[in-house]
């Protein structure tokens, strides 16, 4: 018993005419109208410096992002917490000597300006 469908009967019958393509009417010629007074020379030469400009700027933009997304890919950032808060305890440790040659500074001071009152007060008793 045969299950099979003949649709298109033999190889080139009615079902292989379905899949062909229409001719094509030849197109008409599409011609723009050429207005040689309408640009000036030094309008088109500004027009292309411009053009070019922005593809430079484009190109040149664009191969940055390109650099910056390869230095990441192959030196990742890193940040790891024990590293940041040695980083950040060094810097607090730098900032209090600071303070403190300050504070050493100004008692120096104190003490020189102490001494030298007393040398004055001994020496005009």
């Amino acid at each position: 018993m045969n299950m099979r469908r003949n649709t298109g009967g033999e190889i080139g019958g009615a079902a292989a005419g379905i899949n062909q393509v229409p001719p094509q009417v030849p197109a008409a010629r599409m011609e723009m109208p050429v207005n040689p007074t309408g640009f000036a020379d030094g309008e088109v030469r500004t027009t292309l410096v411009q053009m070019a400009q922005s593809i430079t700027l484009q190109t040149q933009s664009m191969t940055a992002q390109a650099e910056l997304r390869d230095f990441t890919r192959v030196n990742p950032p890193v940040y790891p917490r024990s590293k940041i808060a040695e980083n950040l305890e060094e810097e607090c440790r730098e900032f209090m000597l600071h303070d403190s040659m300050d504070h050493c500074r100004l008692m120096v001071h104190v003490q020189q300006v102490e001494d030298n009152r007393k040398r004055k007060h001994t020496k005009a008793s």
